[in-house]
């Protein structure tokens, strides 16, 4: 069934008010307010993504994403939650009751081409066996995207990273990045341009790591995709020269993190990328492109800390450069 309303998110209202959202506060166990160590799951099974949403516009290019987005409900059964946007711009002509009745027409109208545009795209879905569901609202498009992943519980948004606004700004505008910025489950970025996973599979899953606890946040939901694939999983670490001393030993780190994933049949490799740290975003977008990898995984922070919502260069780099689908997620720290 399509449903629309109005709604709002703590992040701007129609009106273009700032509603500020309540942080965390801190565990008394946990005074950063950390998740537990993601290593400890990393020996036992993981449940897959069980709902996934995907934001579209309209637009071929928002399109993109639901290609993988379907790949991955055929291999979990996971529920597809299609989800548009309509921006209500009455609000902005308050006082010009001329201006106010055609903009609400226009609205209507807007509202109208959504809901039909997604009950063809589900009937659709459902014809090839998908499990999916339609919705569109009024309301700013990040904060339509962000609540109505909470209020369906899905555990995974599918996105492209340009729609309608084009390739001119990063992701989508605003839009993906106010997303990134207050999502609490990871999301799956497509580049425009991304080619399609070789019949529908996941092979090869590479998680950049930095040794710090919130790089290794994307752990669990890098093995959520990869398990429901059993795909191979390529842990990879950048190391910097130190001096006359040479470069440090990053394999002991890897190793560790390798073995205990490994105690639950999965096959996973280890790889040191040589450079320095401040090209880490191309070290890792090549072993990417030499690796065949079909998605890179990795957390929103890494050893820069919390001081920058991105870890550091490197993910916003790949994101503009890289074809390849990138996993994203924020660490509980943020969240």
């Amino acid at each position: 069934m399509l449903e629309y309303g109005s709604l709002s998110f703590g992040i701007r209202n129609d009106a273009g008010k700032e509603v500020r959202t309540q942080e965390p506060e801190p565990r008394e166990d946990n005074p950063l307010g950390l998740a537990k160590e993601p290593r400890q799951a990393l020996d036992a099974p993981v449940e897959p993504f069980e709902t996934i949403a995907v934001p579209l516009d309209g637009s071929p290019l928002s399109k993109d994403a639901l290609a993988f987005a379907l790949a991955i409900s055929k291999r979990t059964n996971a529920r597809l939650i299609l989800i548009r946007a309509c921006l209500t711009i009455a609000a902005l002509y308050r006082g010009n009751a001329s201006a106010i009745r055609i903009a609400a027409a226009r609205q209507r109208a807007e509202m109208k081409e959504a809901e039909t545009d997604l009950k063809v795209l589900a009937e659709g879905l459902r014809g090839i066996g998908a499990r999916v569901e339609g919705h569109a609202y009024e309301g700013a498009a990040a904060a339509v995207i962000l609540e109505q992943t909470a209020a369906l519980g899905a555990d995974l948004i599918v996105m492209s990273t340009h729609g309608r606004a084009g390739a001119v700004r990063l992701l989508l505008g605003s839009v993906a990045d106010e997303v990134l910025r207050h999502a609490i489950v990871p999301i799956c970025l497509v580049p425009s341009g991304s080619r399609p996973w070789p019949e529908d599979l996941v092979r090869r899953v590479l998680v950049p790591l930095d040794g710090s606890r919130l790089a290794e946040e994307i752990l669990i939901p890098a093995l959520r995709l990869a398990d429901s694939f059993h795909a191979e999983i390529i842990l990879v670490r950048v190391e910097e020269p130190t001096g006359e001393s040479g470069a440090r030993d990053e394999g002991p780190y890897l190793d560790q993190v390798a073995g205990m994933m490994r105690l639950q049949g999965r096959t996973v490799r280890t790889r040191v990328l040589k450079g320095p740290l401040a090209s880490s975003a191309s070290s890792i977008m090549r072993a990417a492109e030499e690796e065949e990898a079909d998605v890179v995984a990795m957390a929103t922070h890494g050893r820069g800390g919390l001081a920058r919502l991105l870890m550091g260069s490197v993910a916003a780099a790949m994101l503009q450069q890289s074809r390849t689908p990138m996993l994203i997620a924020r660490p509980s720290a943020m969240q």
